[in-house]
Formats: structure tokens, sequence, C-alpha cells
């Protein structure tokens, strides 16, 4: 009965041992990732050329490189592309090896032309052993950045309106310090032209 029990122990221990060393093994594979979006420029005139900047990181723990990486860049609620690393401008695979691994960033860089308000999105997506790491169950694999369209006061006939009255109150200023409202004063004209 002594050695049954010994046994019984000893495979318990046994048992025990292997899950202690082979469980925190399986957790240090932590797959997490990270994608950025940014812009040259966030406020511009109409039919501007801006560059899109997208970095994407692994950041995860132990050996969790993700392979098969792309990113999907949306012009609002239109998808415009799919980026890899394939495409023009990408860098930061180091040793060209495919994987996306731990502590590697992957960048792209892409040319967009903006004739409107526009909010440019990116959504990350890489493959592990288990899954497609993207949006929404990984939230930092969701970026954006908005780009607005603005104009000079407004358009040309703003714009001179504007200008005139910038060089007007100038003026105003420069006579007021001079001499006050005498009858050559712009400021004393400027009342009586919209008569």
């Amino acid at each position: 009965m002594k050695k049954v029990i010994y046994s019984m122990l000893a495979l318990l221990l046994l048992l025990i041992l292997t899950l202690s060393i082979a469980v925190p093994a399986m957790a240090c594979d932590v797959y997490s990732t990270i994608i950025d979006v940014s812009a040259s420029a966030t406020e511009v005139a109409p039919g501007s050329t801006i560059q899109l900047y997208i970095l994407e990181t692994n950041n995860g723990i132990g050996a969790a490189a993700i392979h098969d990486v792309h990113v999907d860049l949306y012009e609002g609620s239109i998808l415009i592309d799919q980026l890899t690393r394939l495409s023009p401008s990408f860098g930061g695979d180091a040793g060209n090896d495919r994987y996306l691994s731990v502590g590697e960033t992957w960048t792209w860089t892409y040319e967009v032309t903006v004739s409107d308000d526009t909010r440019y999105t990116v959504i990350g997506h890489g493959i592990t052993a288990y899954e497609d790491i993207t949006y929404p169950t990984y939230a930092y694999e969701m970026a954006y950045v908005d780009v607005k369209v603005v104009s000079w006061y407004g358009g040309w006939p703003c714009s001179f309106w504007k200008f005139i009255q910038y060089a007007h109150s100038i003026w105003g200023r420069f006579c007021d310090r001079w001499g006050g409202h005498d009858s050559w004063s712009p400021r004393y004209h400027w009342g009586h032209w919209g008569r």
C-alpha cells in the first residue's frame, strides 16, 4: 500500500512540475500590435496632395511573430487600398523574413489628394497560429486622422474684402497716431463711401 501511495504522489508531483513548466512557456507568447496613422498636414487647401504615414508595431512578448500583415486604408467609409510589404514605400521588415517580429515596426507612406474634409482610417491585420489579429478584437488595430479643407477667409471674394478691411485698419491706426481724424484720413472717408 505504501508503494502505491508513493507512486501516486510521485506521479502527482511529476504532473505538477510538468504543468508549472509548460503553462508559463505557452503564456509567454503574447500577441499585441498597435497601428498608427498621421498626415503631413491636417489643414489643406482644396485639391492639395498630402502624405499619410502608417506604422504597424508588434509589441508582443515571446516568439509572437505575425505573418501575412496588411493594412486596410479607408477614405471616409470607402476602402481605397490594402497595403502589404509589397506596396511602394514599404519599410521595416528586418531581415526581409516576411514576419512582423516582436519589437519590429513596419512603415508605409501613402499619397492622397484631398478635396473635402476627410477621415482616413487604417485597420491592421496579421495572422498568428490562432487568429487574425485585427479590430475590434484588438482595439489598437484601428487608428484614424482627420484632414480638413480650408481656404483663406473662405475664397477669393471674401479674402479680397478681408484684405481691404485689414489695409483700412492699418492705415486708420497710422492716421489716428499722426493727427487724428482729419479730412484726408481713410477712417473719415470710410464712413462716407457707403452713402
